[in-house]
């Protein structure tokens, strides 16, 4: 199963990309997409997924500041 998603935030003059890691789960990132791997057979459910989202500012005009780190869980059933 393929999560497709691409983040950003847009602003009057300039777009920053927002990245993602995996914190904890069976999932991992591919470019902008989020993977979600084999879960074993004896696995007890629901399964906890946590994605942290992360921005850097920018320095040059217009001035942006480095966003704050945002955690995200879901479950799989």
């Amino acid at each position: 199963m393929v999560l497709s998603t691409f983040l950003y935030l847009l602003f009057p003059v300039v777009a920053c990309l927002v990245d993602f890691y995996v914190e904890s789960g069976p999932t991992y990132v591919d470019g902008n997409r989020l993977i979600l791997t084999a879960i074993p057979p004896k696995t007890t459910y629901p399964v906890k997924v946590t994605v942290i989202a992360w921005q850097y500012g920018k320095n040059s005009d217009p001035k942006i500041k480095t966003a704050e780190l945002v955690k995200q869980t879901f479950y799989i059933r």
